[in-house]
């Protein structure tokens, strides 16, 4: 689990910086930060790697530093892939799966290097954290994804509406990015196994 390098969905993740105004890490941050390590250290997900990076690492387009980046990486493409970035002052990004990963799945041409769905840094709590990361695991977290001649087109993670209600539950306030899986009908639904099944 030490200090790996990460394996970015795209372009976003530039090799570490040096810069003078570089900030300390915030109390929320390592929070959230031994969060993570506490909830990986408690499962055991045979399916996937974690790999987790600390060195500051920044975005030229962004106006924030990553202080830690966590990507748990499946070896297969039947498992959902979560990259997750905390800021130096704590707020949380969000990918799931990348498109490449998911293109080749469905076997179809991908256009677009990026996450499949995911959310900006924005103020996460640990619990709510936990909990999506708890949905992924358990395999009750989808990709519905749009697929037509030129490829891959608009993808949104999808799942139950009672899945929904326990990440609500648990502190999430931003979850605008993840749908109901039954207002998503009319695209293709990506299952994905959970992280115990190898």
């Amino acid at each position: 689990m030490g200090g790996s390098r990460v394996r970015s969905a795209g372009p976003l993740l530039l090799p570490p910086v040096e810069n003078e105004t570089m900030r300390t890490e915030s109390s929320v941050a390592s929070s959230i930060r031994s969060g993570l390590t506490s909830w990986w250290e408690k499962g055991a997900y045979p399916a996937v790697e974690l790999q987790h990076s600390s060195p500051p690492v920044t975005d030229r387009y962004a106006d924030y530093q990553i202080a830690h980046a966590f990507v748990f990486e499946p070896a297969g493409l039947n498992h959902l892939r979560v990259e997750i970035w905390i800021t130096d002052v704590g707020y949380v990004a969000i990918g799931l799966e990348t498109r490449e990963r998911l293109a080749k799945r469905l076997q179809v041409k991908n256009w677009r290097h990026s996450f499949a769905t995911g959310h900006e840094p924005v103020t996460v709590g640990r619990e709510c954290l936990c909990a999506i990361l708890d949905a992924v695991a358990g395999g009750r977290v989808a990709i519905a994804a749009r697929v037509g001649i030129l490829g891959l087109g608009a993808t949104t993670a999808v799942t139950t509406a009672s899945v929904l209600t326990t990440l609500s539950d648990s502190g999430c306030k931003k979850l605008n990015w993840i749908g109901i899986r039954e207002d998503f009908s009319w695209r293709r639904i990506v299952e994905y196994l959970p992280w115990t099944s190898a």
